[in-house]
This record gives C-alpha cells, structure tokens and sequence, in this order.
C-alpha cells in the first residue's frame, strides 16, 4: 500500500522513504489541535444517571496513599466508585484492590475473581435500585 496516509486528522502517516525490504514503519506526526480532556473527565456529562466505575493503577503507594488517589478520581470524574490497585500486587492470584466510594471502602478484594465479583455486586445492586 504505497503512499497509505491516515485521514488528515490522524496521527500516523506511513514512511515513505523505506527500504523495500524493511519491516513497515509508522513514525509520529504533532497533532495540530490540542487533544481532548480524557474520556472519564466527560462521561458524567453524556450519561448523569450512568452509574460510573473508574479504574486507578498507582505505583508503590501505601493503603492511604491509594485512597488518596482513589478519591481525588472520583471527584475530578464524579464517579460512582472507583477501583484501585498497585501495579507491584497484580499478579493471577495476589491481585489486590479497594473498591472505593466517595464516602467508604466498598470492598477489599484479593483475586481477580473477587474483584469481578465486588464490581458486579456495586452494578447489580444499582440495578436492583432502579427497578420498582
């Protein structure tokens, strides 16, 4: 596909001045118009009755230092709740992460079973709210 090019607005173009034999290569284009706010900062403006779940990866960050971080997420996205986890403690099975509202600690949880398990539990209970 010689001379491919994304839309004009995107962000790659392929390079054209390859070897023939050359694995193929994207190189990196500036953007002319500033990138927009992250999704979650907009969410509760497209859907206000949404119940929202953001996910917080920290890095080396003690219990409170992770509820700190947790809670400054949900009021920057006002979100419903959000889970939090440390990168170092993500293995198969000694993942851990807090399930955190703006007011408690939802869930403590250890696997990621169980860590579905709470997230569901938050969503159907939402959902057994909402049905007379």
């Amino acid at each position: 596909m010689p001379g491919f090019s994304w839309p004009r607005n995107g962000l790659y173009r392929r390079n054209r001045n390859r070897r023939p034999n050359a694995p193929t290569s994207f190189r990196y284009r500036k953007p002319t118009e500033p990138a927009p706010k992250r999704l979650i900062d907009r969410l509760r403006a497209l859907q206000p009755e949404a119940l929202l779940v953001g996910f917080k990866l920290s890095s080396g960050l003690a219990e409170e230092g992770m509820l700190a971080a947790a809670r400054a997420l949900l009021e920057r996205a006002r979100l419903d709740a959000v889970l939090v986890n440390d990168a170092a403690r993500t293995g198969e099975d000694d993942h851990e992460a807090l399930l955190v509202s703006a007011t408690e600690i939802l869930a403590r949880c250890r696997g990621k079973e169980r860590i579905a398990q709470a997230v569901t539990a938050l969503l159907a209970g939402r959902a057994g709210a909402a049905t007379p």
